[in-house]
């Protein structure tokens, strides 16, 4: 299976510590352009896993939903034999 990130849900931590992509950005010592990309679609290192994980203080649960979220769209599903025609 394939993974993304869950841009909506890294959002939602964000503002529940409000921080914008730039205060976000700073307190992880990584570029603005770093951040920008991993919430529209880019994939981060672990590195920068553990650092906006630290920063947001999330649960390791919380960190899967967001960094371990399934990607649906280039899933390939595979139907049981004895569901197909």
């Amino acid at each position: 299976m394939k993974y993304k990130v869950n841009a909506e849900e890294l959002k939602v931590e964000m503002i529940r510590h409000k921080m914008n992509n730039e205060e976000l950005a700073k307190a992880c010592d990584v570029h603005f352009a770093t951040i920008s990309r991993l919430l529209n679609g880019g994939t981060p290192t672990y590195s920068m896993m553990c650092k906006i994980s630290n920063v947001l203080k999330l649960a390791p649960e919380r960190a899967t939903e967001i960094f371990f979220a399934p990607d649906l769209r280039n899933t390939q599903e595979t139907v049981p034999p004895y569901l197909s025609d």
